[in-house]
């Protein structure tokens, strides 16, 4: 896992990164903000299966992330 992260919220990184594939391919990127601050911004795992490292600005599909908005 790479990036950063209040002491607050380790936790939330902590989960985050044991999420991540482990020695497989697959990767992810997580930001939150709370109160307009960022207090994690992490990304982690592989972008394709060459072994790059996924990085905040690896491209992602997104599937239905609007509906708990709506």
């Amino acid at each position: 896992m790479q990036g950063s992260f209040h002491p607050d919220y380790s936790r939330v990184a902590r989960l985050f990164e044991s999420l991540l594939p482990n020695g497989e391919p697959g990767g992810a990127a997580l930001t939150v903000m709370h109160e307009g601050e960022v207090v994690v911004d992490v990304s982690g795992g592989t972008r394709d299966d060459s072994g790059a490292p996924f990085t905040p600005d690896t491209l992602a599909l997104s599937f239905s992330t609007t509906k708990g908005v709506a």
